[in-house]
């Protein structure tokens, strides 16, 4: 009896530990999404990041491409990343799009396809540059925000700072009104 309660024992270890170990991406998860924390690898630290996120531009018309670029400061290397598009209510926002799907993949948080971004490899990485498109009709502020995780350690939630976004000229945001023939 010992023998078979020993064995169930290790292989239910081994199955906690191959669930809850994702190399090379993200789990579809609402924890995930709202915590941005992968569910595997290093806890959180709360340290100065030896990684920043560097935008192409200060501002961006609604329904136009930003360019988001996620690196290391002085060679700094990492290994996994989860970046989301966040508005001043904390939802993420926009979409991501991988130029590259051997480096990275769109995620789906909370129903909404395309809206995260994430590593599909645990090769090293002194930058990684994706883009983010702005929703259509948004006006207003949004933040990018990353975790990245290097070979033992997660840095959760780096930010950069609000962004502003602006409406293309001659664009309105009352109803639009259609005639009939």
């Amino acid at each position: 009896m010992g023998f078979k309660v020993n064995i169930v024992g290790i292989i239910g270890t081994i199955l906690v530990g191959y669930v809850s170990c994702y190399p090379n991406y993200v789990p579809n998860s609402p924890d995930v999404c709202s915590k941005m924390i992968p569910g595997h690898g290093p806890r959180p630290q709360t340290t100065p990041s030896p990684y920043e996120i560097v935008l192409n531009k200060q501002s961006v018309f609604g329904g136009n491409n930003l360019q988001v670029e996620l690196k290391g400061k002085n060679g700094e290397k990492f290994k996994g990343f989860y970046i989301q598009a966040r508005d001043q209510d904390g939802s993420p926002i926009g979409l991501f799009q991988s130029p590259n799907e051997n480096e990275s993949k769109a995620h789906t948080c909370f129903g909404v396809k395309n809206n995260a971004i994430h590593h599909t490899n645990r090769n090293d990485k002194e930058s990684i540059t994706l883009y983010w498109k702005a929703p259509e009709a948004f006006v207003g502020k949004v933040k990018i925000v990353a975790t990245c995780e290097n070979y033992k350690t997660l840095f959760e939630k780096h930010t950069l700072g609000f962004r502003g976004f602006s409406k293309p000229p001659g664009i309105g945001l009352g109803t639009i009104k259609r005639k009939v023939p």
